[in-house]
């Protein structure tokens, strides 16, 4: 799900045909750290691992800035969007298994 939305945004947002895996709004690195953090997060009983993800996570998001493959705005988009997306997936499933 998060894939298509990523891919989606950059489509629309890419003004340059066919360079969707560069650059661009949002960053889908940052946008697959967070999603994993929050997936962590809501499976985890405990706090170590979620902290340690969301360090790793972290990372990811300042060297696509520092690299400047993205701006702090893609970044920021791309972290919401891993965050929410990944939130809307575990209700979702919470609602059709229970």
């Amino acid at each position: 799900v998060l894939l298509f939305v990523v891919v989606l945004i950059k489509s629309i947002t890419t003004k340059k045909r066919g360079s969707y895996v560069q650059g661009g709004m949002p960053s889908g690195h940052t946008a697959f750290a967070f999603a994993l953090v929050t997936s962590i997060a809501l499976l985890s009983s405990e706090i170590v691992p979620a902290v340690f993800a969301a360090i790793i996570a972290i990372i990811v998001a300042e060297s696509r800035m520092e690299t400047r493959v993205h701006t702090i705005a893609e970044v920021l988009i791309g972290a919401l969007l891993g965050v929410v997306i990944t939130v809307i997936v575990f209700k979702v499933m919470e609602l059709l298994v229970f």
